[in-house]
């Protein structure tokens, strides 16, 4: 699917409005007015942080090499108030069952500063992660390594990639013979509802 005109309708009573760009952020009564959007996800689990993580350093390469990338922002939208992996399976002790070089990054491009190696090293406990010799994390580590990646992408992000927290998603309707998908979510604290359209949809 291939538009390039995408629009988020406010659901402010009285306000309508669309915009063009990849990073349109104005704010009408304390509330966030449209965006545009190339991609639109829903929940922010580890396939869609994956996802992020990859659009980023696609980012990268297309600004590096002067080139225009096909998408330019991104939103997701998730119904818990915070990232969360797995929250109710991190017993103490527990460990992942697949070698931590199936992170959000690795066999993709290995040189991304999004490994779990990475985090390690981040954190000053990569040599300790060696010594242990073993190849598979606790739960928890893998967790906060996951919640690492997810704040990560939010910080370098900036204004074309947005993660919408605490949102149900309550609508998907596919307009345009296909090429334009609406989706609808709830707040979670207000119960107000937003309208986002986008060409692709995760």
């Amino acid at each position: 699917m291939t538009v390039n005109h995408i629009s988020e309708t406010s659901s402010i009573p009285g306000v309508d409005v669309a915009s063009e760009g990849p990073n349109y952020n104005e704010r009408y009564a304390g509330n966030e007015s449209p965006e545009v959007y190339d991609l639109l996800g829903i929940g922010f689990g580890p396939a869609n942080l994956a996802i992020t993580v990859a659009l980023l350093e696609l980012w990268d390469q297309h600004k590096a090499d002067g080139t225009e990338p096909k998408i330019k922002n991104a939103c997701f939208v998730e119904r818990h108030p915070r990232f969360s992996w797995h929250p109710g399976m991190l017993l103490p002790g527990s460990r992942m069952q697949i070698s931590f070089l199936k992170d959000l990054a690795t066999l993709r491009n290995p040189a991304s500063k999004f490994t779990f190696l990475s985090y390690l090293h981040a954190h000053g406990r990569l040599p300790a992660f060696i010594n242990r010799n073993a190849d598979t994390p606790t739960r928890r580590e893998y967790a906060d390594y996951m919640a690492w990646g997810a704040k990560r992408v939010q910080e370098l992000g900036g204004d074309a990639l947005r993660i919408r927290y605490g949102e149900d998603v309550v609508s998907v309707q596919s307009l345009d013979g296909g090429k334009t998908v609406t989706v609808i979510s709830r707040i979670q604290e207000t119960g107000e509802l937003r309208t986002r359209n986008a060409s692709r949809l995760c």
